[in-house]
């Protein structure tokens, strides 16, 4: 569309007012779908920008839950355990008590005259002798076993197994 004129002998291009016109709108064209599109790159970056603060927040929150449910999870095994100290110790005391309270004699005074209970005759009375020797017998006889090594084994596993289904 460049139109040469030969003006006054001179061999210069003459553009026509159309031309520049259009060659300005076309540029401003450009710079506003650039500017766009660097306003959308911006935009993009300012969301991504976000989503990262907001993960990092969803994170560190998770973390911290976490860890107060570690800390009550503690500090309620620490109640618990000073609770069974405490009991443990009222056990031991009642149970002395009740060992201190337990009279042989009052015991007997009502075997005899509440149930009726009399104490045996001398004819009545057996001794028993109760020693014990602790000892133990070997078994010395041998064990015949066909065959040995990692039959044996298979074979004493297999019974095992027999044993425990049984």
């Amino acid at each position: 569309m460049n139109k040469y004129y030969y003006v006054n002998g001179s061999s210069a291009y003459k553009y026509d007012n159309y031309e520049i016109e259009n060659y300005y709108n076309k540029k401003a064209i450009n710079d506003e779908r650039i500017k766009k599109e660097r306003l959308k790159l911006k935009m993009r970056a300012r969301v991504r920008a976000v989503g990262i603060v907001l993960l990092i927040f969803a994170l560190a929150c998770t973390i911290l839950y976490r860890n107060v449910v570690i800390i009550e999870s503690a500090t309620e095994a620490q109640n618990l355990e000073n609770k069974l100290t405490s009991l443990q110790a009222t056990n031991t005391k009642l149970d002395f008590e009740l060992k201190k309270e337990v009279d042989l004699k009052k015991i007997e005074e009502i075997a005899t005259t509440k149930l009726g209970m009399k104490r045996p005759d001398k004819n009545q009375t057996v001794y028993v002798d109760v020693t014990q020797k602790n000892y133990a017998e070997l078994n010395t006889k041998p064990v015949k076993d066909e065959f040995s090594g990692t039959y044996s084994v298979i074979k004493q596993s297999v019974i095992n197994v027999l044993e425990y289904l049984q």
